[in-house]
């Protein structure tokens, strides 16, 4: 894909920077295994991003400063092929990599907080994009205004991806929904930790680990936490009625699926979730939330 730059409304991150980071992205994108686990159905996400935009956590404070910084979110309903992983981890971009280009009188900071590696309906098998959730600070006249941004730093070549990146709307939403669940996640786990039931569990990583001179892969045992979410609790959560807007509804991206045969079978993209049926659910939207003027989401 031939691109000399990635732009944000008034940023600019240059190729060097990608191509500087592109080998890591890769690597971590096939490592989510070995992060404590989310398990939530569809119905249970929505619910959560519901609780979150009736609550005071949809910030920047709370994304740079989150209660349970990395994990892995895995929704996904039992029985069927569709699925979302989402793994979270700490970002590995800086505020100076960003050029700003932001029109005379008008300054942006812009300070980068977790790399999100999103896995569309593959099981955890490629990772489609990673997402960067930020924090974006306007500067203008005295006056200064704070939001959450969200954008795709890095991608695969794959046709599900190749998809969700030439539908730009579809992708907007997505990425807006990849925010609010690591959002809730916060502020669940902070005010209301029942939520969540958490047993351990042993996984095995293939690590390298060099030996007498010589680089070999070793399996290592390591313990997570499997955590998954209560619907007793969760129901059990008050709304605040901060919040004017409905859950934002599900984007799913065209994919390939091959069954056990080989054979490959194209899977047209659709939408999920309680506005799945209304068009006007993949807008742009703005949210007048508590703890933040106008956050841009």
């Amino acid at each position: 894909m031939a691109i000399t730059s990635l732009k944000i409304p008034g940023v600019v991150m240059a190729l060097d920077t990608m191509q500087r980071n592109a080998a890591e992205w890769d690597k971590r994108g096939r490592s989510w295994q070995g992060f404590d686990r989310i398990e939530m159905t569809e119905k249970q996400a929505i619910e959560v991003v519901e609780k979150l935009f009736d609550s005071g956590y949809f910030s920047s404070t709370r994304l740079l400063n989150p209660s349970i910084p990395e994990f892995t979110a895995i929704i996904q309903e039992p029985g069927k092929a569709e699925n979302t992983y989402l793994c979270f981890r700490k970002t590995l971009l800086q505020g100076d990599d960003f050029l700003d280009d932001s029109p005379d009188g008008l300054e942006r900071i812009l300070t980068p907080a977790i790399d999100a590696y999103a896995y569309c309906n593959n099981n955890g098998t490629l990772c489609n994009l990673v997402i960067t959730l930020a924090k974006c600070e306007l500067k203008a006249n005295g006056h200064s205004n704070t939001f959450t941004a969200q954008f795709v730093s890095y991608w695969n070549p794959d046709p599900a991806t190749d998809y969700m990146l030439d539908h730009q709307e579809e992708l907007q939403e997505f990425m807006r929904t990849v925010k609010s669940v690591y959002l809730a996640v916060q502020m669940l786990s902070l005010e209301r930790p029942e939520v969540f039931v958490t047993k351990a569990a042993k996984v095995q990583q293939q690590e390298t680990v060099r030996k007498k001179g010589r680089y070999k892969k070793v399996n290592k045992t390591k313990f997570i936490r499997m955590i998954r979410v209560s619907d007793e609790a969760l129901s059990a959560v008050e709304s605040h009625s901060h919040r004017t807007i409905t859950c934002p509804c599900w984007g799913v991206a065209g994919h390939w699926r091959t069954y056990k045969s080989g054979k490959q079978v194209w899977i047209n993209p659709y939408r999920k979730g309680k506005q799945r049926s209304n068009p006007a659910a993949y807008k742009p939207k703005v949210y007048q939330l508590p703890e933040e003027e106008a956050v841009y989401v």
